[in-house]
């Protein structure tokens, strides 16, 4: 099986990938001969795992192994795990997550509070001096972690904070 695609310079998502003039990918019939699996059946997946949204997840596939999401989530870190779902699952190369993390009014000194509450629970993160910035339910990251994967974790437990619409770590280093 092929790697997937890493991530994009933002660490979160894959690469968009050039999409045929044509109109996108559509859903095969399953009978590709290339062991991509059909967006039907991909589908299939996303409605077993996530239950209580799939319904407004629309997956399309193409005979190379390109799948596209559209849609709406509940949250951001419902569209990144969607998308880990779908990127897993054999036969499937390229991912183009177009999901929507839906709208939920919270303040951003909620969201700051929070954050601030899970990564004082985060016996990694309690001690890292990262800084948490909130602006329309916008979450900036800043400051240094000692590895890559901690950079990850405080990225994950911010996408996991109710009402946030996107995470931003550019600004955040590895020392």
């Amino acid at each position: 099986m092929a790697e997937p695609p890493g991530p994009d310079e933002d660490g979160v998502g894959f690469p968009p990938a050039e999409v045929p003039a044509e109109g996108g990918p559509q859903p095969t019939d399953g009978g590709n001969g290339n062991g991509s699996i059909a967006g039907e059946d991909v589908q299939a997946v996303v409605q077993e795992r996530f239950p209580g949204f799939a319904d407004r997840v629309t997956i399309t596939t193409d005979a190379e192994g390109l799948v596209e999401m559209t849609g709406s989530v509940p949250g951001l870190g419902d569209k990144l795990r969607v998308e880990q779902a779908v990127v897993g699952i054999e036969g499937n190369k390229m991912v183009v997550n177009r999901l929507e993390v839906e709208p939920e009014r919270r303040g951003d000194l909620a969201i700051v509070e929070d954050l601030r509450t899970r990564f004082e629970y985060n016996p990694e993160l309690r001690d890292a001096p990262i800084r948490i910035r909130v602006r329309d339910q916008e979450v900036f990251l800043s400051g240094s972690a000692s590895n890559q994967e901690l950079i990850e974790q405080a990225l994950r437990e911010a996408a996991d904070v109710q009402g946030v619409r996107d995470v931003d770590v550019s600004r955040l280093r590895v020392r």
